[in-house]
């Protein structure tokens, strides 16, 4: 067993990484149902498309916040060089929502979400620049066996090759086989997609009859017709009657001819169930619930709206937003930061419930001397006033060794 461990052939990252980890350029990769799938035509798939947006769009919208660690606790580090980058603005191009939400939809389709991050003369960071994860390969140089990103620019700049050491590439990767490379959800969920592109088509091919299951022109006992015929009537009948703007027209038949309906075939009835299990089984991939989706049948009450928040905050958003933490954490900040800036994303601005709710949590933290006036009404989005910083709490509480030492008996 342990001898053929150790002959198993391994991807090193000197290599190309293997193709089942890059996009094909070529087509795309071959899919069981016969549809080519890549990363840009997948996107066809709405179920698919929905689950690349809603990810994105969450994670691009939630606060991104540069922090300064304090001796108790932490606070907001505005004069950072990172804040204004992960918060703003991250290139003279991009606001950092947009910049977030395509290197989240490139690691969400590509697996991979790569960008050049510009230095200034100080070693501080001036901009982050998103690098197409198509055009990337990973490299380690055989001599120095130090990481390179090998990127393909534009045609606009020459479409030359250039080598970029790690240090100047922030990484973000989805599910990986080795640490350096994320493996691509596309690949991996081909055929899956093949057969939801598949089922699509065979809906619009279906539509553009005018959703009829077939028809038969019959001609009557004796009658032969010859290829030209046969070709004219052809032609002119779906030139009359195919796409649903010309169903109900009238048709014309000759020479004793009649019409035949063909029932519809087992496949056509499960179209629907095919289309269902196709949405579900992207829903599993990337961790989106069916009501998130819009499918019809998905169980939704109103109550259980706070608690599908609550497990799409824990089972599906953490993984990705701490991902993105990590990765600032390891590559953006220089080393003697670490100790002392962080950044984190805030998750709280999902869970703001109704008004009830809100008012009645703020109310708890207040009595219990956690919350300030100020924190409520910042929390609200509304201005603080002053004095609206002291911090009450309930007269009546005491701690539980002091619970009867009033009572007890005084030494003469």
């Amino acid at each position: 067993m342990l001898r053929s461990m150790i002959g198993q052939k391994r991807f090193h990252p000197s290599q190309d990484p293997p193709e089942s980890l890059r996009h094909s350029v070529w087509g795309g990769w071959e899919t069981d149902a016969g549809v080519d799938v890549t990363p840009d035509s997948a996107l066809q798939v709405t179920a698919w498309l929905a689950c690349v947006r809603i990810l994105s769009e969450v994670i691009a919208s939630l606060p991104y916040i540069t922090y300064r660690r304090l001796s108790r606790g932490k606070e907001r580090a505005t004069d950072h060089y990172l804040y204004p980058i992960l918060h703003d603005i991250a290139n003279p191009e991009m606001s950092a929502f947009t910049f977030r939400q395509l290197l989240t939809a490139h690691e969400l389709t590509r697996g991979n979400g790569l960008a050049e991050i510009e230095f200034n003369k100080a070693g501080g960071i001036n901009a982050l620049w998103p690098l197409d994860p198509d055009k990337t390969q990973l490299y380690r140089d055989p001599a120095s066996k130090k990481l390179y990103y090998i990127v393909t620019l534009p045609d606009s700049v020459g479409g030359n090759k250039v080598r970029l050491a790690s240090e100047r590439v922030f990484h973000i990767k989805w599910m990986t086989s080795n640490g350096l490379w994320g493996m691509s959800p596309t690949w991996l969920a081909r055929n899956t997609l093949g057969m939801s592109m598949a089922t699509e088509k065979h809906a619009a091919t279906f539509f553009a009859n005018g959703a009829e299951p077939g028809i038969l022109l019959k001609t009557p006992q004796g009658v032969t017709l010859d290829d030209d015929a046969y070709t004219r009537l052809q032609n002119d009948w779906e030139d009359m009657h195919q796409g649903l703007e010309k169903a109900h027209r009238v048709a014309i038949l000759e020479d004793g001819m009649s019409v035949e309906k063909l029932s519809m075939t087992q496949e056509d009835a499960q179209w629907l169930q095919t289309t269902k299990m196709g949405i579900a089984n992207i829903g599993r991939i990337f961790g989106i619930s069916l009501d998130m989706l819009n499918e019809d049948g998905a169980s939704t009450t109103y109550a259980s709206v706070e608690q599908f928040t609550v497990r799409f905050r824990t089972f599906t958003l953490m993984a990705h937003t701490t991902r993105w933490d990590s990765e600032v954490n390891r590559t953006l900040l220089a080393p003697g930061e670490r100790g002392s800036i962080f950044v984190e994303h805030l998750l709280d601005a999902l869970m703001r419930g109704d008004s009830a709710s809100r008012w009645a949590a703020y109310t708890a933290g207040f009595q219990t001397g956690v919350n300030s006036p100020n924190d409520i009404l910042e929390a609200e989005n509304r201005n603080p006033f002053e004095g609206g910083d002291q911090h009450f709490i309930m007269s009546n509480m005491l701690p539980i060794d002091k619970i009867g030492a009033d009572a007890a008996p005084k030494a003469p």
